[in-house]
């Protein structure tokens, strides 16, 4: 995939409760699927430099695209 959004806000819905969670990070497709369901926990690696740049959290279909936590603040709240 490729990072189109940094320190962004998602609005998602759990239990019929609306949720706002900051610190994301988007992640839209080269061609295919970014995200399916048990993706949940895995890492987004930089292809560049190895570095982990986002906790993989949610995805959507319409538009395909695949949300993240950003490590920085992953790793702060540890």
């Amino acid at each position: 995939g490729r990072v189109t959004g940094i320190e962004g806000v998602a609005r998602l819905r759990y239990n019929w409760v609306e949720r706002m969670i900051g610190h994301v990070v988007t992640i839209e497709p080269r061609g295919g699927e970014v995200s399916r369901p048990g993706d949940s926990g895995s890492w987004w690696i930089n292809s560049a430099n190895g570095e982990a740049i986002g906790l993989h959290f949610a995805g959507g279909n319409y538009p395909e695209r695949g949300l993240a936590l950003d490590m920085g603040a992953v790793l702060n709240a540890l």
